[in-house]
């Protein structure tokens, strides 16, 4: 039984190394500044939880919800977010560079002056969400839902080599 199905988000969570994630139900949890690199948290539930400066670097995050989650200054760098749910989270100047973010649903995410170079999100859900000042150099949004996105105060250099093959309403980048 993994113990996380029993979380109480007023005590401290403890995570050691090497211990699994899988599945954790970890709603509400305050998680800020928490270094969680390389671990496995497939199908974690993060609903509404504080993950401000945290380090998911190279984490896999496969089919985890993270639905109205603080994710500002948070890194996802080479994370796997494949099929996961950011739903309505606040993640200005997060970093998911190289992220594989493919089919992942980001519907209302904030994500102003963040950083999604070489990220891969075929396939994801990117309706309504605000792009400011986002770089997006040498990123995969083939085939990306991309309805009502914001793409304002993204200059033309932010979107250096970005690969909008088959998106649904495609930013059109003017070249300079």
């Amino acid at each position: 039984m993994n113990i996380y199905n029993r979380f109480d988000p007023d005590e401290i969570v403890f995570v050691f190394p090497g211990e699994s994630l899988v599945g954790a139900n970890l709603q509400g949890a305050n998680l800020e500044e928490a270094d969680l690199t390389q671990k496995d948290l497939r199908g974690a539930n993060l609903t509404e939880a504080n993950l401000k400066e945290a380090d998911f670097s190279g984490s896999d995050l496969k089919g985890a919800v993270l639905e109205r989650a603080v994710l500002s200054e948070t890194q996802f760098l080479g994370a796997c977010l494949d099929d996961a749910t950011l739903k309505d989270a606040s993640a200005p100047l997060t970093n998911f560079g190289r992220a594989s973010l493919r089919r992942a649903n980001l519907e209302r995410a904030d994500l102003q002056g963040s950083n999604f170079s070489s990220a891969d999100a075929t396939g994801a859900n990117f309706t309504g969400v605000k792009f400011g000042r986002t770089i997006l150099w040498k990123a995969i949004f083939r085939e990306a839902i991309l309805t009502s996105t914001d793409f304002s105060q993204t200059g033309t250099d932010g979107f250096l080599d970005a690969d909008f093959t088959g998106a649904i309403n495609a930013p059109k980048i003017k070249e300079v």
